[in-house]
């Protein structure tokens, strides 16, 4: 199982440089954003040219709400992150 990566602001920034910094050392990645749309497709980027697994989710982390409960296990059915 690989490491996992969860950056906020990873859609583009310093946050898209450590992603894909991570995931070119074999790390999967959850790139967290308040631009879902651009999480999402620079996940698909990174996924593409690692070869690792990668979402992006739409949330602000400001606001407790905007991010539902995540187990922090992978194995979890309780995650949304498809892996």
């Amino acid at each position: 199982m690989a490491d996992v990566a969860v950056i906020t602001g990873g859609a583009s920034g310093f946050g898209l440089a450590l992603a894909d910094r991570c995931a070119h050392h074999g790390m999967d990645v959850a790139l967290l954003d308040l631009d879902a749309d651009r999480a999402g497709a620079e996940a698909g980027s990174i996924a593409r040219a690692h070869r690792v697994q990668a979402v992006g989710l739409g949330v602000d982390v400001s606001v407790a709400a905007s991010a539902p409960a995540r187990s922090a296990s992978r194995s979890s059915s309780a995650t949304s992150i498809p892996w």
